[in-house]
This record gives C-alpha cells, sequence and structure tokens, in this order.
C-alpha cells in the first residue's frame, strides 16, 4: 500500500489546498493573545477545572469543557462588544486547560492517598502547577510540527 503524502483530499471540505479560502485571512490584523482573552479563559479554566475535580473525585468520570468554554467566552465577548474569533480562540485554549489540570489531578492525587502518603493543599497545587507548566513546556517544541508541517501525517 503507497503511503499518503500531504493532507488527504476531504481536508479542506472536498475544495482543493489552493483553492481553499480561511475564515480569516493571513492579510487581516485582529487582535488575538490579549489580557482580556487571558483573564476570561483563566476565570473559566478555573471554574471548570473546579467543576470537572468535583465531578471527577465524586464519580469518576470527567466532562469536556471546549465546547461550552467556547460559548460561554462567545457569549462574554459579545457582552464586552467585541467579536473577534481570534480571541475567542485563544480564550476557548486557555478555559480548556483547566479541564486538563483537573484531570492530572484527579487522576494521580488519589493514588498518593492509596499509598498513605499525608499530602497537603499546597503540595497539591504544586503538582498541578508544575504538571501544567510541564505540558506547556512540552508542546512548545510540538506546536509548529503538529501545526504547520502537515506531511507528518
Amino acid at each position: 500500500m503507497a503511503k499518503q503524502q500531504g493532507l488527504s483530499h476531504d481536508a479542506y471540505g472536498g475544495v482543493a489546498g489552493k483553492d481553499y479560502l480561511p475564515f480569516v485571512s493571513a492579510k487581516t490584523v485582529m487582535p488575538e493573545f490579549t489580557l482580556l482573552s487571558v483573564v476570561i479563559g483563566a476565570f473559566l479554566a478555573i471554574l471548570f477545572g473546579a467543576a470537572n475535580t468535583y465531578l471527577g473525585l465524586k464519580v469518576g468520570m470527567t466532562v469536556s469543557a471546549s465546547i461550552p468554554a467556547a460559548v460561554m467566552a462567545t457569549a462574554l465577548f459579545k457582552l464586552f462588544g467585541r467579536n473577534n474569533i481570534l480571541e475567542n480562540n485563544i480564550t476557548q485554549v486557555v478555559a480548556s486547560t483547566g479541564e486538563a489540570v483537573a484531570g492530572g489531578i484527579i487522576f494521580t492525587v488519589p493514588a498518593l492517598f492509596l499509598w498513605g502518603l499525608q499530602v497537603s493543599i499546597l503540595q497539591i497545587v504544586a503538582i498541578a502547577v508544575i504538571g501544567g507548566t510541564l505540558g506547556i513546556l512540552f508542546i512548545i517544541p510540538l506546536r509548529r510540527y503538529l501545526t504547520i508541517n502537515n506531511t507528518a501525517w
């Protein structure tokens, strides 16, 4: 079987890659990484992280916070009179990290209790911060490779 090079024919909805028109043109100048997008994203990350941690510890499963975070980000930006999909995207990504960190906490910290270790709240916060930081540091070198270099697939 021959190895496929590049993206499949259906990757752009049946439109050839050279004819595909993105939603936001590369020539468009729009704010993306703004203080408002980070603050709203951090608020939603805390909200969904706390909800997912409670739910995960109570019933043993979590829910995806990406779609509700995207909807709430859009609604909050409309309240502020802004309509920028790039800011919404940053906010949704920041908010989704709360879900990921919550998953890291609820699936590792109970193991420490099962081992009989006495874990303080400060240690749990440190585990969450270190885990989140390691996740960011590992994804930085992979970002360009995974998003730009489509021949890797």
